[in-house]
């Protein structure tokens, strides 16, 4: 009864304090400061959590299997990067095109030969001879293409080594900057979070009390005075010892900054290796193969100005991925922009949350689409 007694009297004191009719105990200014200043460094730390793993990761459907697979538990599949993607499909067009001088070849799935190539007079062709069981004819094939497939062929193990070097950057990255202000996020803002909440309930708690005392009659006066004293102690130690966590939060800007100059230490020496890696490109392809640099159009000052011409072909729509969850409860819409769910529903649940607040996923039923809280539903695997 008594606890039931002390939830009746936080919630009407704190029900008179949002009404203006009810005395509420004030903290004192350096603690609301600091109070301020965690709520901020929470909200900024979990922004730039966000905006870091769309640099590392920028597609939104892996970024969201990644933190799927968390929730399970699990390790996430490895993918290559945009990168080596890219160096890989220079490799494979250098393979289809030809890249040596020296290279075994199949014809019509017949027969294969070995080419030997020699460039001709003039050097605009290479000439090899094939001989087949009937006949030996001699070829010709364009200088072109061969030094095209050589230009892509060392594009791709550069583009690949660079990818490489990302990933690198990626797992650097990760454990020297991201997993710190991820505990520092979910331990102790956590921590100092369940305490401030603590602490209020003491504080409505002593509030409640003092409203209690002043209508209480001469007889219960004293009793009143005692539980008075009582709640007031142990408002007071739970009220330093917060201030104390809050000062603490405070004091970690000095090691955030060493965790920030690790990424940016990480960052130049991805991009030094990279740009020495990519020299070494460009001049391969000036000097080696004598390629040239076409002369570029000039660039329309505002793009987004220049007319479209009839030829614009639209893109095509991106496929996003998605999974499916159970709903664990039945929850009924607060407001437009989220979806009312009922328990052991199936939902489909959209990648991309970056534009939703923390703890929540965008989710479509038969009911329509919005989003609902994380805690309320169960990804499948």
């Amino acid at each position: 009864m008594d606890r039931i007694a002390s939830r009746f009297a936080r919630a009407k004191q704190y029900t008179g304090e949002k009404l203006g009719r009810a005395e509420k105990t004030a903290y004192d200014e350096e603690f609301e400061t600091f109070s301020n200043k965690t709520d901020s460094m929470k909200a900024q730390s979990e922004k730039i959590l966000k905006s870091m793993s769309a640099y590392l990761e920028p597609n939104p459907n892996r970024r969201f299997e990644a933190s799927v697979y968390a929730r399970l538990k699990r390790t996430p599949r490895e993918h290559v990067n945009e990168i080596e993607a890219l160096g890989n499909s220079f490799l494979e067009a250098a393979d289809a095109f030809g890249h040596d001088t020296n290279y075994d070849a199949h014809i019509s799935g017949l027969f294969s030969f070995k080419l030997v190539l020699g460039v001709v007079e003039g050097g605009e062709a290479v000439a090899f001879t094939l001989a087949t069981p009937r006949r030996t004819k001699l070829y010709l094939i364009r200088t072109s293409e061969v030094f095209f497939g050589m230009a892509l062929h060392k594009a791709g193990e550069t583009e690949v080594s660079v990818g490489a070097r990302f990933s690198e950057l990626t797992r650097s990255v990760q454990g020297a900057f991201m997993n710190p202000i991820k505990n520092f996020i979910q331990k102790d803002l956590k921590k100092v979070a369940a305490e401030r909440k603590v602490l209020n309930t003491l504080r409505l708690d002593l509030d409640a009390t003092k409203a209690k005392l002043k209508k209480t009659s001469p007889e219960k006066q004293q009793q009143v005075e005692v539980e008075l004293m009582s709640k007031q102690t142990a408002f007071d130690d739970k009220y330093e010892s917060v201030k104390l966590l809050l000062e603490n939060v405070d004091r970690r800007h000095e090691e955030t900054a060493g965790n920030l100059l690790a990424l940016i230490t990480a960052q130049q020496t991805y991009f030094e290796t990279a740009a020495k890696e990519l020299s070494d490109l460009v001049n391969y392809l000036k000097t080696d193969l004598t390629i040239k640099e076409p002369e570029l159009p000039a660039i329309s000052p505002n793009p987004n100005m220049t007319p479209l011409s009839a030829d614009t072909v639209e893109p095509a729509p991106v496929e996003v991925a998605t999974v499916r969850a159970k709903a664990l409860v039945n929850r009924t819409a607060d407001n437009d922009d989220e979806l009312t769910i009922t328990a052991d529903e199936i939902l489909v649940v959209f990648p991309d949350s970056s534009s939703l607040p923390d703890g929540w996923v965008l989710a479509e039923s038969d009911g329509g689409k919005g989003r609902v809280p994380e805690d309320c539903i169960e990804i499948s695997e």
